[in-house]
């Protein structure tokens, strides 16, 4: 049997008991499971694709690492310098993260044909990232839970970093117009949805439904990011898409 699917298979049982254990509320418990889910899934990857070097990987390798040191402050939950640790480098790694997908994402797209072509459509895309951002970042730092300012701004960082990443993801779509594409997208908004359900229980009121939700989303992404890898960008007509929009 290949070590990929021996891996997944052990992802999924893990995957499995990470949300029972959320159901029967079990958090505690759940979150010593949830560090070992994405390390695993990542070198199922490399033992089936055989890839050290792409972005794809990177982004796969630097969200284990943020799982991995998430993980780590349970074990001593009052140290502070622990925590911080796990705050500032876990974010760092996060950020870089979605930075390395968005480039795998980002070179396949012709900027400058997509520029010329779609300048409108673009414009929306930033108006509506710039306004998310804001609404976003203001709620999490209006929380009282920001301490510093470099808190306040790694937070944007990593808002805009989402949504970059969901207008790349969307740009891709229109511009590739596959089933490759399409699953990226809606990885992407997994992601997002995931995030923004995680910032209304982190900072407005806790509500465990909405972490079980959360949580579920992270994992359909990550199941959709990574059945994609197998996928190649096929044949189409560029921006098929937005030119039947227009057609209508």
């Amino acid at each position: 049997m290949r070590k990929s699917t021996i891996l997944i298979g052990f992802v999924v049982i893990l995957a499995v008991t990470f949300l029972g254990l959320q159901v029967f509320e079990q958090f505690y418990v759940s979150d010593l499971v949830r560090p070992f889910m994405l390390p695993l899934l990542t070198l199922a990857y490399v033992f089936r694709y055989k890839d050290t070097k792409s972005y794809f990987f990177l982004f796969l390798l630097f969200f284990s690492i943020a799982e991995i040191l998430g993980g780590i402050i349970y074990f001593d939950p009052d140290n502070v310098v622990l925590d911080n640790f796990q705050y500032y480098t876990g974010n760092l790694c996060l950020i870089s993260a979605y930075i390395f997908l968005i480039l795998e994402i980002y070179k396949t797209i012709k900027l400058n044909v997509v520029l010329k072509k779609y300048p409108i459509h673009l414009l929306v895309l930033l108006a509506l990232d710039i306004y998310c951002v804001v609404l976003v970042s203001r709620v999490s730092i209006n929380s009282g839970f920001m301490v510093n300012n470099i808190e306040c701004i790694i937070e944007v960082i990593y808002n805009s970093c989402i949504m970059l990443l969901l207008t790349v993801s969307l740009l891709n779509y229109l511009h590739n117009d596959s089933n490759k594409s399409m699953s990226l997208l809606i990885a992407s908004l997994c992601l997002l949805f995931s995030e923004v359900i995680q910032v209304a229980f982190y900072y407005v009121k806790y509500i465990s439904l909405l972490e079980i939700v959360s949580s579920i989303l992270l994992i359909t992404a990550f199941t959709i990011f990574f059945n994609q890898a197998r996928l190649k960008y096929s044949d189409v007509k560029k921006f098929k898409t937005l030119d039947k929009l227009e057609e209508a």
